[in-house]
């Protein structure tokens, strides 16, 4: 299928999370490359915003409330404000609106911005493909979120064989980053899922393992965890957990030697700044999630179940997928893919 459209205002839905605004980066490459002269607006989620901010490729960012939706006691003010939000978008004349996230809210925002033309996946989840014009087939199970995103962008003419990773500006030299050593690695291991958690405890001896110190990041809803990670580390692990907003995470994330953590952000944005990534995977499914790019390796243990994987986002009852890997495996894999001496 060949869309034929020469739009001069283009949304992109693609709230969150921060993985997954990192992998559609270079589907907005492909798009910029066959519209130079288009208008693209971008909705985020709050708190999001400094991913696409000041980015060269977006012409305006749409910041979008999410969390406000979840606050009790807010019905009212909520639905003045997505009223007002859903009026916004009517008016800003779109041509073209390509839903990325594909829930029921950015299909409603899809279809609120009053584009002639709207592009979807088919299998959207919550029935966002009934508000779309075009549904974009892809195999959900074996196909890379980098890949999806493409994939969703081709009809439109976009050369998708190159895949590039544009991200935002930000400095590399920062205070925060002169504090640290000259070598490190960087450890993340916390997840928004539970289930894609590694213990901490695990994460911190492998830290002990290693011939270089390793610095800890997360919010500051992880510290807990990264106590756990540097109380296990021998004394070779430091957290900055809840020091770095996005930007200063970038920055941290590119002066390290390589970078160890579960299925989450960090290693998608470290990945796609480059710094190679070494991600430990145990319900979730790494065709799909794996850090895009061949100097990046998965860790797994061979000893899996048969439901897996199964991308659970609670506790599991066995969890032997992710339980069976020991931080002597992790070592042994570090060691073999050359990801930095340990000791």
């Amino acid at each position: 299928m060949r869309l034929d459209i020469s739009p001069k205002k283009i949304l992109v839905l693609k709230p969150s999370a921060l993985g997954d605004i990192i992998h559609s980066m270079p589907a907005l490459a492909a798009v910029r490359r066959r519209f130079p002269d288009a208008e693209i607006h971008w909705v985020v989620a709050k708190g999001l915003e400094p991913l696409v901010e000041d980015h060269p490729m977006i012409d305006e960012v749409v910041i979008f409330d999410r969390r406000a939706w979840k606050r009790r006691g807010r019905l009212a003010r909520n639905l003045l404000d997505t009223g007002a939000f859903l009026k916004k978008l009517s008016r800003n004349g779109y041509d073209l609106a390509l839903d990325m996230q594909g829930l029921l809210r950015t299909g409603l925002m899809a279809k609120m911005s009053k584009a002639p033309m709207v592009l979807g996946f088919r299998g959207a989840r919550e029935g966002a493909s009934l508000f779309y014009h075009h549904r974009i087939a892809v195999d959900w199970k074996t196909t890379h979120a980098v890949d999806r995103y493409l994939k969703l962008v081709e009809p439109l003419g976009c050369d998708i064989s190159k895949v590039e990773f544009p991200l935002f500006p930000f400095e590399r030299d920062i205070p925060l980053t002169r504090g640290l050593p000259d070598r490190y690695a960087v450890m993340a291991p916390s997840a928004g899922k539970p289930a894609n958690r590694w213990p901490a405890e695990r994460f911190g001896a492998v830290a002990a393992g290693l011939d270089i110190p390793t610095v800890v990041v997360g919010t500051d809803v992880d510290e807990e965890i990264a106590e756990q990670l540097v109380a296990n580390s021998a004394g070779k692990a430091v957290s900055i957990t809840g020091r770095t907003d996005i930007k200063g995470l970038a920055a941290v994330l590119a002066k390290a030697e390589f970078v160890l953590a579960n299925d989450t952000g960090p290693a998608h944005l470290a990945a796609a700044i480059g710094t190679p990534v070494a991600a430990l995977f145990g319900p979730a499914n790494p065709v799909r999630t794996r850090p895009y790019g061949a100097k990046n390796i998965v860790i797994q243990t061979k000893d899996r179940p048969p439901c897996n994987p199964c991308n659970r986002k609670g506790p599991c009852p066995s969890w032997r997928c992710f339980d069976s890997l020991t931080p002597e495996m992790a070592l042994e894999f570090l060691r073999e893919k050359k990801f930095g001496p340990a000791e």
